[in-house]
Order: C-alpha cells, then structure tokens, then sequence
C-alpha cells in the first residue's frame, strides 16, 4: 500500500501514471484542500475533484473538471455576479 500526498493538475496526472504501475486499489491519496472556497453557495474543492476525475478516467479536456459539462448556470450567473472561475 502506498499513500501520496497531492493535489491540482499535475499530481492527477502523475497518479493516474502510478496507478497503471501499481494498481488503484495499492493506493490512497490524501489531497490539498487549500484551494477550496464556495462560489453561489456551493463548495469547491478543485484540487480534489481534479485528482478524483483523472482517478476515473472522467476529467474534462483541459485537465480539470468533468468529461462533456456544461457551464449554463454558471453562465447565467456571471449576468449578475462576476466570478473568476466557472463551474459546471
């Protein structure tokens, strides 16, 4: 069993290498939660769901949210608010 600290972009994509090395079930991850905040009421954890979704063959194209979101409330919210980071 080996355990990693991580977190962002780049520590997905090393894990999702070691993990074909060693096998998923050989590894436990404990991630960066200082990036986290809430936008519109709703907690964000991007480095946990970056590593998460890379674990799950689900990330989204540029490395970091969901395969095939979409940002329409996101979106519709910038009408009123702005924000610096969108989420689906």
């Amino acid at each position: 069993m080996l355990t990693a600290l991580a977190g962002g972009v780049g520590a997905a994509k090393f894990l999702e290498g070691l993990c074909s090395v060693i096998g998923d079930e050989q590894l436990n991850v404990i991630v960066n939660t200082g990036d986290d905040e809430i936008i519109h009421g709703v907690k964000l954890s991007p480095d946990v769901d970056s590593v998460m979704y890379a674990l799950a063959n689900m990330e989204g194209e540029f490395g970091w949210g969901q395969k095939d979101d979409t940002f329409n409330v996101s979106d519709y919210f910038k009408n009123y608010k702005s924000q610096q980071f969108s989420i689906g």
